[in-house]
């Protein structure tokens, strides 16, 4: 889906806060870019990453199993981990307005550990809050640094533990990928560690997002991202009953039969701004719920069909690529079966 930056955001971004859009930079660590670095990643970043979170949030709100929920709630807490300057988090914020108006209130919580992106955070809640006139939303900063596996596993559960509430909704974009980057052979279990968090901490009828880029690293020193987010997930569902997926589809329906042991699944999404009219960004991404309302949800996919899960693109058009059914991963050029990441539709 193709989607145009809000003007407002667009403006602030590249006028008031003078963003640069420059692709083919670095973006592999995060964690300690300076000023002019995080200019870059607000003006070439964070528009590809409000694109990826509002049209992910805005389908996950029209099913109206969701919606009915979410519906009925007055107060909706929210947990970003990772979050960085914010753009996913303001995709969601405006998929939660677009859906429900602005009457509800909105607790979030964002985990990052790099001082000067959580002040861009708050500028860009601020500005959010300020255009929409929408004055009920809180935002909570937790500036924690995590080095290692290690680290982030006692200091991540130590934290929410310490908030002593559950949430509506959980997510991490394009965070765990970094530590694999910076050491792969120490990072595995990050993702299956994210799994563990989503099933502690959501609520019965919450949503928990996962989602993260489709390259390897600069190195070329570990294996291609999509394929460790399969298997961890993977492994995670095997040993525990507490998730279950509903994003991608094939997934939902045929993990436990899976037959693939390096998953390639890709959505493209596409946002124009006032620095570029086409740009691209290259995701895989899983959304989890709680297994009884997970399995409200899911009742009405057809598990009688295959489901697109990768395309190939060119700078004229693409094609579907590849595709899966009961678990089996198939290629073959010129498919035309439904998305595997869409949920209604």
């Amino acid at each position: 889906m193709h989607i145009q930056l809000p003007k407002y955001l667009d403006d602030f971004i590249f006028n008031k806060l003078d963003g640069k859009y420059l692709t083919q930079t670095n973006v592999d660590d995060n964690l300690n870019n300076d000023s002019h670095k995080n200019k870059i990643y607000i003006g070439t970043y964070l528009p590809r990453s409000f694109a990826e979170s509002y049209n992910i949030f805005s389908d996950l709100f029209l099913n109206s199993k969701i919606k009915e929920n979410f519906n009925q709630k007055n107060t909706i807490n929210i947990l970003d981990i990772g979050a960085g300057t914010g753009g996913n988090l303001l995709g969601l914020l405006t998929a939660l307005r677009e859906s429900f108006g602005t009457n509800k209130q909105l607790n979030v919580y964002t985990i990052e550990g790099n001082a000067e992106v959580i002040e861009y955070q708050k500028k860009f809640v601020d500005k959010f809050k300020s255009h929409n006139n929408y004055s009920g939303i809180n935002l909570i900063n937790i500036n924690r640094v995590f080095t290692n596996k290690n680290n982030f596993i006692e200091v991540i559960i130590t934290t929410i533990n310490s908030l002593h509430i559950k949430f509506d909704i959980i997510s991490s974009f394009k965070f765990f990928t970094e530590f694999y980057n910076r050491n792969n052979d120490d990072s595995f279990g990050l993702y299956y560690v994210y799994s563990y968090i989503s099933s502690s901490w959501l609520t019965d009828d919450g949503l928990s997002v996962l989602l993260d880029v489709t390259t390897t690293d600069l190195r070329q020193l570990r294996p291609f991202t999509p394929f460790i987010v399969s298997r961890e997930i993977k492994a995670y569902l095997r040993n525990n009953n507490g998730l279950k997926i509903i994003l991608p589809k094939p997934c939902a329906l045929w993990h436990s039969d899976c037959q693939t042991e390096k998953c390639f699944q890709q959505r493209v999404f596409r946002v124009s701004h006032s620095r570029c009219m086409n740009d691209k960004s290259k995701v895989c991404f899983m959304v989890f719920a709680k297994p009884e309302f997970a399995d409200n949800i899911i009742c009405d996919f057809n598990g009688n069909i295959c489901y697109t899960t990768s395309y190939k693109h060119y700078k004229n058009g693409g094609y579907a690529d590849e595709y899966c059914k009961k678990g089996e991963r198939k290629k073959q050029k010129y498919v035309n079966f439904p998305c595997a990441f869409r949920l209604n539709g």
